[in-house]
C-alpha cells in the first residue's frame, strides 16, 4: 500500500471510525459525503478488504479496519508531538493516553493514572483491562504494562516497574470449616485452588506440583482474577497477589511462603513512542514506583 500518496484517504477513515456516521466525518473534514465514501472505497481497494461494516447506525471497523486505524492513530500522534515540539508547547498535551495491562494488576497504576491525569486534564487517559497483548507498534497503546518473563519483542523499550508478590490465602469461611495448615506437610485434606500459569517454570508453580496432589486440586483457570475470587467465594486455599487482591477479598494468610514467590513487572513501551511527550511525563509520573534499578 502506498502508505503516504493515500494519507488522505487514511486520515477520512480515521475520521469516520471516530464520529461513527460518514455524515459526521464529512462534515468535520469539511468534505462532500460522496468524496468521503470515495476516499474509503479507495482504501479497500488497495487493502483488498473490508475496513468498516457499514449499517444503518453508522460504521464500525472490521478486523483490517482496525490495524489500519491503529497505524493511523499513531502516526497522528506522531505528528502531534511534531507540532507540539516545533511549538516548543511541551506542556500543552492533548488528545488520547492509553495504557494497557493485565486486570489483576490494574489497581498497582490507578494512583498514578488518577495524578496523571489531574496534571495534565486536556489529556484524555483509557485504561484497556486485557489479557491480550496490544500491538503497541500499532499503537494500540502507548504504555503497557506486562508481568512474568521480561518482554523480548524487537523495538519495544522495556523498564522495570515492581515486583508483584503472592501467598497462599484463604477465606476465613474456608478456615473455619477445614482449619488452617500449620505448613507444606499439614495439606492433607485440604482443597486447593490452583493458577494455571502460562509458565510452569515460576516459584509458586513449581511448588504447587512438589506439594499438592492433583486430587486436591478442585478448582483451577488462567485467569488469576478468576483465582482469586474462587478463593474469596471459600472453594479452597490458592495464590493470591498479597497487595491489594488479599486486602480487597478479606483473606488470611494460610502459612509463610517463600521469599521469591514474586512476579515482575515491566513497563513496556514501542521506540517510536517511548520519547514521545504523553509517554515521558507519564513515567516522570511513575518515577517514585518504578524500580530503581535498570533490569
Amino acid at each position: 500500500m502506498r502508505y503516504m500518496q493515500n494519507w488522505a484517504e487514511i486520515r477520512t477513515a480515521f475520521q469516520v471510525a471516530e464520529l461513527k456516521t460518514i455524515s459526521a466525518a464529512a462534515e468535520a473534514l469539511g468534505l462532500h459525503r460522496a468524496t468521503v465514501v470515495r476516499h474509503l472505497n479507495t482504501l479497500e481497494q488497495e487493502l483488498g478488504t473490508k475496513i468498516f461494516h457499514r449499517h444503518s447506525r453508522g460504521c464500525e471497523p472490521t478486523e483490517a479496519g482496525q490495524d489500519l486505524l491503529n497505524v493511523a492513530r499513531a502516526t497522528q500522534d506522531q505528528f502531534n508531538q511534531l507540532a507540539a515540539r516545533t511549538r516548543n508547547a511541551s506542556g500543552d498535551l492533548t488528545g488520547d493516553f492509553i495504557v494497557t495491562s493485565h486486570e489483576h494488576v490494574a489497581e498497582l497504576l490507578m494512583p498514578t493514572l488518577v495524578r496523571f491525569g489531574s496534571e495534565f486534564p486536556n489529556l484524555h487517559v483509557k485504561y484497556v483491562a486485557s489479557a491480550e497483548l496490544l500491538k503497541l507498534e500499532y499503537g494500540a497503546a502507548h504504555i503497557a504494562l506486562r508481568s512474568g518473563p521480561k518482554p523480548s519483542e524487537p523495538d519495544n523499550v522495556v523498564l522495570p516497574f515492581t515486583d508483584l508478590s503472592f501467598g497462599l490465602y484463604a477465606h476465613p469461611k474456608y478456615l473455619e470449616v477445614h482449619g488452617k495448615p500449620t505448613g507444606p506437610q499439614d495439606l492433607s485434606g485440604h482443597r486447593f485452588v490452583r493458577w494455571d500459569t502460562p509458565s510452569r517454570s515460576m516459584p509458586f508453580s513449581v511448588w504447587f506440583d512438589e506439594h499438592v496432589p492433583e486430587s486436591q486440586v478442585v478448582f483451577s483457570s488462567r485467569d488469576l482474577s478468576v483465582v482469586e475470587k474462587a478463593v474469596s467465594d471459600g472453594v479452597g486455599i490458592g495464590l493470591v497477589a498479597e497487595v491489594p487482591s488479599s486486602e480487597r477479598y478479606g483473606l488470611q494468610s494460610v502459612f509463610p511462603t517463600p521469599a521469591n514467590w514474586q512476579m515482575p513487572l515491566w513497563l513496556v513501551t514501542h521506540v517510536d513512542l517511548h520519547r514521545s511527550q504523553k509517554v515521558q511525563a507519564f513515567l516522570d509520573t511513575l518515577k517514585p514506583r518504578v524500580k530503581a534499578s535498570a533490569g
